[in-house]
């Protein structure tokens, strides 16, 4: 029932996400930049307006060379 799906979950975060916690825990798994770039993460789930949301993101810019987009784009094609 529930609990167990409850239970299974927490005993694969403890065993597939503890090592990781535990490896990276303090350190710094990518270098911190240090010449005032923007970072933007975003996450994009069938998003047919992603390239008009990027463009306005650099368009509306202070300084659109400092600017850096990361995106999972999350597609379905087909049926």
């Amino acid at each position: 029932g529930l609990m167990d799906l409850i239970q299974d979950y927490f005993l694969l975060a403890k065993t597939h996400l503890r090592p990781l916690e535990e490896a990276y825990r303090g350190r710094e798994i990518f270098p911190i930049r240090d010449d005032e770039s923007i970072f933007v993460s975003l996450a994009a789930f069938r998003e047919h307006l992603l390239g008009q949301t990027l463009k306005s993101a650099f368009d509306q810019a202070e300084h659109p060379e400092k600017l850096f987009i990361g995106a999972v784009v999350q597609n379905c094609f087909g049926t």
